[in-house]
């Protein structure tokens, strides 16, 4: 579905896990969404979407229509959100992180499970 769209709009009262939003904007779309929960750490207002205050049908419609009227705008968002999934949000860079964090506080440690942990290899 996301390859067919243009803009991922996410109208949205409560979002505790906005695994969708990262999905779109890791398919290049611009996103629209209200301000809930940590939405706006992901959205960079101007920058990859547009983030507006919940239950303000107006300012949604509004920067849905900017969207909608500048495919040249679209592209850079989508491009913007691309670039910012793959730096914050890439499964595989993350996993290394917490991983090297593990190792080095179990290596801290000196134990038996810093050594296992050290084998791991992702």
């Amino acid at each position: 579905m996301y390859n067919n769209a243009d803009i991922f709009a996410l109208p949205t009262r409560a979002d505790l896990s906005p695994a969708a939003l990262c999905e779109a904007m890791a398919f290049r779309l611009p996103v629209v969404a209200t301000n809930v929960g940590g939405l706006n750490e992901i959205i960079l207002d101007g920058k990859n979407g547009y983030i507006v205050p919940a239950d303000d049908e107006e300012a949604f419609a509004s920067r849905l229509k900017t969207l909608i009227a500048s495919k040249k705008l679209r592209t850079a968002f989508g491009k913007n959100g691309r670039v910012l999934v793959e730096e914050k949000y890439d499964i595989q860079k993350n996993t290394d992180i917490i991983l090297d964090y593990m190792k080095r506080a179990v290596r801290k440690k000196g134990t038996s499970a810093g050594r296992q942990i050290e084998n791991i290899g992702y």
